[in-house]
């Protein structure tokens, strides 16, 4: 099972959705990845991210072991990127994966 499989059920597209930068703080659009971050994975809070390489969209999830796998598994390496989601004290991760 490739990256795709896992997308809708481990992490979600957050490209040009909006983020809300701390608690209380103001919203923003999440713009695509940078070209030097293709590829590459990192998580803060809880909360993985990596930018996609054909694509350049960021793609979000919970941080677990498995996810982490997966992305090495396909080639992803560890980078350093803001993660988008990851300072709302867990209220993006959990409004988008409520129990499934």
């Amino acid at each position: 099972m490739g990256i795709e499989e896992h997308t809708k059920i481990l992490w979600k597209n957050v490209t040009g959705g909006k983020e809300q930068l701390g608690i209380g703080g103001e919203w923003y659009t999440v713009p695509l990845g940078k070209k030097e971050d293709a590829g590459t994975y990192t998580s803060n809070n809880g909360t993985l991210a990596f930018v996609c390489k054909t694509t350049l969209e960021y793609y979000c999830g919970p941080r677990t072991d498995e996810s982490v796998s997966i992305l090495q598994r396909e080639g992803y390496c560890h980078g350093n990127f803001y993660v988008p989601h990851s300072n709302d004290s867990g209220a993006w991760l959990h409004r988008s994966f409520r129990e499934q």
